[in-house]
């Protein structure tokens, strides 16, 4: 997003951790690398469990506020993009970004609809300014192959609710080899009764590519209903 908007010509300012390289006219530290190692370990790129309350985020959400409150000037209308949460989020949009963006037409009729009071009847006032933009990607981080390797893939957050034991319950009755790559996000997801399982944890864009653009079939079995589902365009993009 930040090169999509830095390459249109927008002043785009990022805040995250120390060392991120990004596409915009200022990068703002809100999070010191020390800190993010002390709180998920040197393998954090592996094992990255989100938790917004605790002392690491809540450090990050200070440093973040601060920040953008010496820039802001009172001249930005502020904007979420990408809305991808759950519908408690929605029930009182008072307390939330007044102007969102959501990932699909089915998610916003999704949390629209469980959210708007029943007296309004079946059919909802929707905000004018609730608006949809799919989501976005490089293409220049994929690239495409008709030749495939014998193995299927499963790609994400090794989590119960991304359906990775899913994945791997079905080669293991296939008798063929699943590679897992991503950031194991619970204890839910534990492989250790699959022996056709290679588990590989973070990968980058490049290794992305490479491993979705040879694999036979890529699956994305979520338990739940995705606001959108990424993995299952970007399987595509590498022509799997």
């Amino acid at each position: 997003l930040c090169s999509m908007l830095h390459k249109l010509g927008h002043e785009v300012y990022h805040y995250g951790t120390e060392g991120s390289i990004v596409d915009c006219k200022e990068h703002i530290d809100v999070q010191t690398e020390k800190a993010l190692k002390e709180q998920f370990g040197d393998d954090w790129k592996i094992n990255h469990n989100f938790v917004p309350g605790d002392d690491y985020h809540q450090e990050w959400y200070k440093n973040a506020a601060k920040g953008i409150d010496e820039r802001l000037q009172n001249r930005a209308q502020i904007v979420e993009p990408g809305i991808g949460y759950g519908v408690e989020c929605m029930i009182n949009r008072d307390k939330y970004i007044t102007y969102r963006i959501f990932e699909s037409y089915t998610w916003m009729s999704y949390c629209l609809g469980r959210t708007e009071p029943l007296e309004q009847g079946l059919f909802s006032v929707t905000p004018n300014y609730d608006v949809v933009i799919p989501n976005y990607w490089n293409p220049e981080d994929f690239k495409f192959s008709r030749e495939k390797e014998d193995y299927f893939l499963f790609f994400g957050r090794i989590t119960s609710t991304k359906g990775a034991l899913t994945a791997a319950e079905v080669c293991k009755h296939a008798g063929v080899k699943l590679i897992v790559a991503g950031q194991r996000q619970d204890g839910d997801a534990q492989f250790d009764p699959y022996d056709n399982i290679e588990f590989i944890g973070f990968v980058d864009n490049e290794k992305r590519a490479e491993l979705m653009s040879k694999a036979r079939a890529v699956f994305t079995p979520s338990q739940f209903h995705e606001p959108f589902g990424g993995v299952a365009v970007e399987a595509q993009m590498c022509g799997t």
